[in-house]
């Protein structure tokens, strides 16, 4: 029966014990004796790790919480829950190299609770609650915006990605995705295709520049042409008073001179401008 304590540590069991009864929880912990288990029911998690909160606590403390059960009282016991062996996002949308989760399998059976943290913001912490896992893998709901800019406009663009940081959404921004000896081309493309929004930015210094973000813009026109008529995807937002290109004629754009702009832009992507986000 010490194969118990590996099998559970998989994730769920369902216990059968020689009374008939059938109990479905974990083993929390190796209770060191070769005649019992410490036996956590799943009506009991809440409790439990609300106690625990990753610190070590005297048994006294906990001991409401679980069952100590005979070995020779189990009949059998089974599986109930593979480990989780990872981390898909919908429609696959790339996770950047910073993006931050932690994972806990407490509380609900066949879940777990998912949080994330985005780069320079360590202290606000995402709540995505319980996702369930699905042979073996969880898929993580994010929203991912790509940040279409010309170097001129850098400065603009930053603050943009950190408010949108603030709201939980992943960004892909070249200066902080672009890792030595990546394909760069192969990247940037990827990361249009799965995004959610492409937020292009224009200025009366970049407008006419040649350079890759041309290329961005055409292929991320493409990409729309897939999408659903009446979806919301590319989003022109203008620096100053430049008129964006005529392919995008049929797309409104937004003035960052506009009262509440930031708050437009947020509310185009789903987001609530007057909610707090973070725990």
């Amino acid at each position: 029966m010490k194969e118990l304590l590996k099998e559970t540590l998989k994730g769920y069991i369902e216990l059968n014990l020689k009374t008939g009864e059938k109990l479905i929880g974990k083993v929390p912990f190796d209770s060191m004796a070769d005649d019992h288990i410490i036996f956590l029911p799943e009506e009991n998690f809440k409790k439990f790790y609300s106690k625990i909160n990753g610190n070590s606590v005297l048994f006294d403390n906990i001991k409401d919480s679980v069952l100590i059960i005979p070995l020779q009282l189990i009949d059998s016991y089974e599986t109930k829950l593979d480990e989780l062996s990872g981390v898909n996002t919908e429609n696959n949308k790339p996770l950047p190299n910073w993006f931050k989760i932690q994972i806990q399998n407490i509380e609900k059976l066949g879940h777990v609770k998912v949080t994330y943290s985005l780069p320079d913001n360590d202290d606000k912490i995402f709540d995505l609650g319980f996702i369930k896992i699905e042979e073996g893998i969880i898929t993580i709901p994010i929203t991912f915006v790509f940040l279409s800019y010309a170097k001129e406009d850098k400065e603009i663009v930053k603050f943009t990605m950190e408010t949108l940081h603030n709201y939980g959404v992943v960004t892909w921004f070249d200066e902080k995705d672009l890792l030595p000896g990546d394909n760069w081309q192969l990247k940037i493309e990827e990361s249009i295709e799965k995004a959610d929004y492409v937020f292009i930015f224009f200025s009366s210094n970049s407008l006419n520049r040649q350079g890759y973000k041309n290329k961005e813009i055409r292929f991320a026109l493409e990409q729309k042409m897939l999408k659903p008529f009446d979806s919301r995807y590319i989003i022109p937002i203008l620096i100053d008073d430049v008129k964006p290109p005529r392919e995008l004629n049929d797309i409104h754009w937004i003035k960052i001179k506009e009262e509440n702009w930031i708050s437009k832009i947020l509310t185009s992507i789903g987001k609530d401008p007057n909610k707090k986000y973070w725990l």
